[in-house]
């Protein structure tokens, strides 16, 4: 029984990860780290997401801040 819902579970988290297209998210995420050797990878990653999916880093930025947010500083 347990083992059937880990299954459950499992295919439930996979089918999420590939609805959202996550892990190809992070090989870019990644690529690009390696690429660049950024001295702040923090702040490169969220530059790197807000470049490249604008409205829904804006929508992030606005849900932490309240709507006071900007874009982030080019680095």
């Amino acid at each position: 029984m347990a083992d059937a819902h880990a299954a459950d579970v499992q295919a439930e988290l996979q089918a999420y990860l590939n609805t959202k297209n996550i892990n190809s998210l992070f090989i870019n995420i990644v690529e690009s780290l390696l690429i660049e050797k950024p001295a702040n990878p923090i702040a490169f990653i969220v530059e790197y997401l807000y470049k490249q999916y604008p409205d829904k880093a804006q929508v992030a930025l606005d849900s932490i801040t309240g709507g006071a947010s900007a874009a982030p500083a080019a680095e």
